[in-house]
């Protein structure tokens, strides 16, 4: 298959959650892109963050999709679109819930905001902002948020959280995963926007190969013709899968890249 564009997930597939990228990871995806290959970068992170990894491999990402598709910039980081939390929808959501939920983050394109320091979200440590009254600080600035949660949630109390209004239901929806709870858009995704730059780009379906691990990774596989894999994904994961590899901490992103594209 003459391949195109390969679409890259980063914590878990291209590496272990928490580990550096291995220089055998790096030259193969080095050898990716001198073959023309174009690469972007799709993430839940924070876009600096991001960007910190796109340095690190050494190449021009053609693109990168951050906050899991609520900010996506082009190779010159010119912004191609984005779609913030809606302010009044965030306070809304605070004021409903506080009887549950006492403390909450949220992230702007550049920062990372928290009331205290919490060791759930030691990897925005780079970004993070500490402010005592993060309530105030959205009621009176002009912050473009693109991320907004509570944390530490009591789970006896998960069931009681909720959004309220037809038009903020049909926008919005509730995830949690551990003891995070997030406020979560409805018209953003991984999967999306990979269709979207192929279209920009003229590529067609087939020659799209995307790498993730993880529920917010599915629709980007899907959007792919092939789906790589890690051995750690979920299971849920695994069934959209043309091919799965070995794990992230063994590298195994770069191995099928390589059968693959090299």
């Amino acid at each position: 298959m003459d391949f195109k564009l390969l679409v890259l997930d980063i914590d878990d597939s291209l590496m272990a959650y928490g580990a550096k990228i291995s220089i055998y990871t790096k030259e193969v995806i080095q050898a990716v892109y001198q073959k023309g290959i174009k690469i972007v970068l799709a993430s839940g992170r924070m876009y600096p963050s991001i960007v910190q990894v796109a340095q690190e491999l050494d190449i021009e990402v053609s693109a990168l999709i951050a906050l899991n598709g609520a900010l996506v910039v082009n190779e010159t980081r010119q912004l191609l679109w984005h779609s913030p939390i809606e302010t009044d929808v965030a306070l809304r959501f605070i004021n409903e819930n506080h009887r549950y939920a006492t403390h909450f983050f949220f992230a702007t394109s550049e920062h990372f905001y928290l009331d205290r320091q919490e060791p759930l979200f030691q990897d925005t440590k780079p970004f993070l902002v500490y402010h005592q009254d993060l309530k105030s600080l959205l009621e009176k600035e002009h912050l473009r948020i693109y991320e907004f949660g509570f944390y530490n949630v009591n789970p006896k109390s998960l069931s009681h959280i909720f959004i309220n209004g037809k038009r903020h239901n049909q926008a919005y929806y509730i995830k949690t995963r551990g003891k995070i709870t997030k406020l979560m858009q409805k018209n953003i995704s991984k999967g999306r926007w990979v269709i979207r730059l192929a279209n920009l780009w003229g590529i067609r379906r087939e020659q799209i190969m995307a790498v993730g691990d993880e529920t917010n990774d599915i629709s980007m596989l899907r959007a792919a013709g092939t789906a790589i894999v890690p051995g750690n994904a979920r299971q849920l994961v695994r069934q959209y899968a043309d091919y799965i590899t070995k794990s992230s901490a063994k590298d195994g992103v770069a191995q099928a890249l390589e059968k693959f594209l090299l």
